[in-house]
């Protein structure tokens, strides 16, 4: 048994250490950015874990101390006392949330004070934005811009409402009343807070967004105090589960919007120090004021499956809008076609070329040529990449980014008498043309098909630098249709 365990424990690392040389070739960002993601989530797993196992072991001897205390100090312990109380059946889980409010109140009083003093957004904040600017990948843009919808307003509101409806007709008016407190007096916190701290905006921020960030504060509060709710019916250790839903939901939600460049992290945490505040205070005052128990259960059912209804409607048709609410800002540099035919633009890559003009005269030109365009690849054209019924002609060429911007064309043209493909990717270039024409950044990668690991096959790019074509270089090199094209400079 032992052996059987370590070898299933060890077998993700082996195949995950075998395959991300070959995966990083063609989604080195994406895997950078489900890397993030999923090491935030288990961060987020191992807190809730571990402090609830932790105060449970040491619930009896840390309550019996503040009841020693209590009698120590009669005139402040008599305050302690109502939550220590050990005639209360929840005077742990009192005990806890109000442990959880000190710390949460001296950590968002010391970093709201210090962001007030500094006037802006810190040195980190920025090294974050950047590093987050420098992972966007297209995939990973549809995937961050649906998780952010999480958040939104056309999500939350429906299972709020349910919720809602739910205890009014049960009659839960004391349940009712604080779940309405704890929606809308957080919404006026984080609004208020917003209006009267001026932090400056990340450049790609759309308006509306500010500190603390409003998505990331609802998302917390609405799924805080839910698990306040109904927590308190769950069995033992079954009470983590609504609060590690809480915090999986409020991590997917501030690493999306995090990764788009709609805030700063301060925003991210600042709302989540905020939502986690409030929350702790109304469900003091909700566990110390409602005695009666009721079954949860066809609540939470209510619940989390209006939210997976809603989200399922809202976040698909959320995403294009969300990505072009946060694209990359168009490029502020102005060259004449002297200073660009002299010096070209130093941010390509040495391999690349610059293109001047309208991208579909290139594209039509390479169309006539035998090459053809491949539509951007989506989350399940790259899930195809796992049935290997399918003939490589078939599979998609995965996509990539440059400077934060998705591919504007990807072609491709197989090799004859081998299992590759030639392929021309075109980005736009951080600057444009003084007459009004923008550049763009091409480049040519030649791929061969891997196959040989688990479940996985994709084309992957052959080391560079790759001789360009003879034939493609000649067709690149020959004016007309408006079309200019020039090497990078290699001396740099």
């Amino acid at each position: 048994a032992g052996i059987s365990w370590a070898a299933i424990f060890l077998a993700p690392g082996w195949i995950f250490g075998a395959s991300y040389d070959a995966v990083a070739a063609v989604a080195d960002k994406l895997a950078l950015v489900l890397l993030g993601l999923f090491a935030m989530l288990a961060l987020v797993w191992a807190v809730v874990l571990y402090t609830s196992r932790w105060f449970a072991v040491h619930a009896d001897s840390l309550l019996a101390r503040a009841l020693r205390w209590t009698r120590a100090h009669p005139r402040l312990g008599r305050y302690v006392a109502a939550l220590v109380d050990p005639k209360r059946p929840e005077s742990a889980s009192l005990a806890l949330l109000a442990a959880c409010l000190f710390v949460i109140a001296w950590l968002w009083a010391g970093f709201s004070a210090t962001l007030l003093l500094r006037g802006g957004p810190s040195l980190l904040d920025h090294d974050v934005h950047a590093a987050m600017f420098a992972l966007r990948n297209p995939l990973a843009d549809r995937l961050m811009a649906s998780l952010a919808g999480i958040g939104s307003v056309q999500v939350l509101a429906l299972p709020v409402l349910v919720a809602t409806g739910w205890l009014v007709w049960r009659k839960r008016w004391m349940a009712a009343s604080h779940w309405l407190a704890a929606i809308a007096v957080g919404l006026l916190l984080t609004a208020g807070l917003e209006a009267a701290v001026d932090m400056p905006r990340p450049p790609n921020s759309a308006a509306g967004f500010g500190f603390p960030s409003i998505a990331v504060t609802m998302t917390t509060v609405v799924f805080g105090f839910f698990a306040v709710l109904i927590a308190r019916e769950l069995p033992g250790r079954q009470r983590m589960w609504p609060y590690l839903i809480a915090g999986i939901a409020t991590v997917l939600v501030g690493f999306a919007r995090l990764y788009l460049g709609a805030h700063w992290l301060s925003d991210l945490t600042a709302g989540v120090l905020l939502g986690v505040a409030w929350l702790l205070v109304l469900g003091i005052a909700y566990r110390r004021h409602s005695a009666r128990s009721f079954n949860m259960r066809p609540l939470a059912w209510a619940f989390y499956g209006s939210l997976l209804l809603a989200a399922g409607w809202h976040v698909p048709r959320s995403a294009d809008a969300t990505l072009a609410r946060f694209a990359p800002p168009e490029p502020q540099t102005v060259l004449t076609l002297a200073q660009w035919r002299a010096h070209g633009l130093h941010e390509a890559h040495p391999h690349d070329l610059q293109v001047a003009g309208d991208p579909l005269a290139l594209q039509r030109r390479l169309l006539a040529s035998g090459w053809r365009t491949q539509p951007p690849a989506d989350w399940v054209a790259v899930l195809g990449l796992l049935d290997d019924d399918h003939a490589p002609a078939a599979q998609p060429v995965l996509p990539a980014s440059h400077g934060g911007h998705p591919e504007r064309l990807l072609l491709r043209r197989p090799v004859p008498g081998s299992q590759q493909i030639d392929v021309v990717r075109l980005w736009p270039a951080p600057a444009r043309l003084v007459d009004g024409r923008r550049l763009w950044v091409l480049r040519h990668e030649r791929m061969q098909w891997q196959t040989g690991l688990p479940l996985l096959q994709f084309w992957q790019p052959l080391p560079r630098p790759f001789p360009m074509p003879a034939d493609l270089h000649a067709l690149l090199a020959t004016p007309g249709d408006g079309l200019e094209v020039r090497a990078v400079p290699h001396d740099y």
